[in-house]
């Protein structure tokens, strides 16, 4: 099975973060929107976007294509329905398409043809980025779900004894370096990606996710529900 990844409307509201990405290529939280729907369907992602995007982010039709709006983010309910859909049902709510089992749609324009598909409402809430400012209201809630989702089953690498972790809700990948800094872990996890860096008198509070290859500055001070990108080098105070 593939996963299309569409854009809808929210990619005009979300300009110009989406001139050269699709939608479902933001990250919110610790991952992309694609990254967390290939995590959770373990898939590989195609994606439906306008037509200058398509050769950097191709889509490719197959017959059991499942087609899933790229502004909206997983969680394990919505996971389920959308696992559970048949060829030619469709997942909808109020004004917005969430997901199609079965469809057909041309590259460049998306667009998906619903006619003669069942269509099945879905009542759940659910976490859709519609608006940039989405992006910062639904962080700390999709921080603490990847990073269930990155760290089940896994073990954390060690941390420097020089540092002070207050809780046990931190993850370190391999290759992070952090001296002289203290972790509060308290009131939401810390995720600290591979090869990233913390430099001596930092404080970070969670929830708050460090990418890959990211650093942090001497005496940097960081809020709660913060994400710093992959190799983004960030100092001072982050709120």
């Amino acid at each position: 099975m593939t996963i299309t990844l569409f854009d809808d409307s929210a990619r005009d509201n979300l300009l110009p973060l989406t001139f050269t990405r699709p939608v479902a290529m933001l990250r919110v939280g610790i991952l992309t929107i694609a990254e967390k729907w290939a995590k959770h369907l373990d898939s590989d992602i195609a994606f439906l976007t306008v037509s200058y995007l398509q050769e950097k982010y191709p889509y490719y039709h197959h017959s059991d294509s499942l087609f899933i709006n790229g502004s909206v983010c997983p969680d394990e309910y919505l996971v389920e329905a959308i696992r559970s859909l048949k060829t030619g049902e469709a997942l909808y709510t109020a004004d917005v398409l969430l997901a199609v089992s079965g469809a057909k749609a041309e590259s460049g324009v998306p667009v998906i043809d619903l006619e003669g598909f069942k269509l099945i409402s879905y009542t759940r809430d659910y976490c859709r980025i519609a608006y940039p400012e989405h992006i910062f209201l639904q962080n700390e809630q999709e921080i603490v779900r990847d990073f269930k989702l990155i760290t089940a089953g896994r073990t954390s690498a060690s941390l420097s004894s020089t540092n002070t972790v207050l809780g046990d809700q931190i993850f370190v990948e391999e290759g992070v370096e952090a001296e002289c800094s203290t972790f509060n872990t308290l009131k939401g996890p810390i995720y600290l990606g591979r090869n990233s860096g913390v430099w001596e008198g930092s404080m970070v509070r969670g929830a708050f996710a460090l990418c890959e290859g990211a650093q942090l500055k001497m005496g940097t001070r960081i809020y709660a529900k913060t994400t710093i990108g992959p190799y983004c080098r960030i100092g001072g105070e982050v709120n």
